[in-house]
């Protein structure tokens, strides 16, 4: 009786364990407004929901040649920029590695001082089928068809809602500090 007792106290446990684990993955920092060490710059959010399919894609994002970091699904990066014409360019640049297959995209948007921009990067998956093979004892995951990316500036309203269900994005300076020993 006592054994018995102690191995569903076990189970309990473990359930409460996973069930802990799972909440703490699901976890959010709370999102916050960057605010503009100047009037006189534009804030950029570059944002990209979560989601399952394709989210082990991460291109790295520039905005006029400066290296924001990687945006991975379900994270944001941010910048304050002086004001006039910049060109976005998400993906990869020259022969870098990055994990990104589809085409760089490279748009050109003029930014105003004082203002805030949100843009949201996400990928259309449509067009792309996925289909199991079996080989031998191992299934092997196919796929067939070109993923979209979808780059557009978002209403604040609409992108504030989204954004605060992401994390902000690891900086190349901060994956740096991480891996130092």
């Amino acid at each position: 009786m006592y054994l018995l007792m102690v191995k569903k106290l076990k189970i309990v446990l473990v359930c409460l364990y996973c069930l802990f684990i799972l909440i703490a993955c699901g976890a959010t920092i709370p999102f916050q407004t960057y605010a503009p060490t100047s009037d006189s710059n534009a804030v950029v959010y570059v944002y990209r929901p979560y989601r399952f399919a394709g989210s082990m894609a991460s291109p790295k994002v520039y905005l006029s040649d400066q290296d924001l970091g990687v945006l991975n699904a379900g994270t944001y990066l941010v910048t304050e920029i002086p004001p006039g014409e910049h060109e976005f360019l998400i993906g990869k640049k020259g022969k870098e590695w990055v994990n990104w297959a589809p085409d760089t995209i490279q748009q050109r948007v003029n930014f105003d001082a004082g203002k805030v921009y949100y843009f949201r990067m996400s990928l259309d998956l449509s067009d792309v089928s996925m289909f199991v093979i079996p080989m031998g004892y191992v299934p092997t995951v196919m796929s067939s068809g070109t993923a979209r990316v979808k780059f557009d500036m978002m209403e604040p309203e609409k992108a504030f809602d989204e954004i605060q269900k992401t994390n902000p994005a690891n900086t190349d300076d901060e994956a740096d500090e991480e891996d130092e020993f």
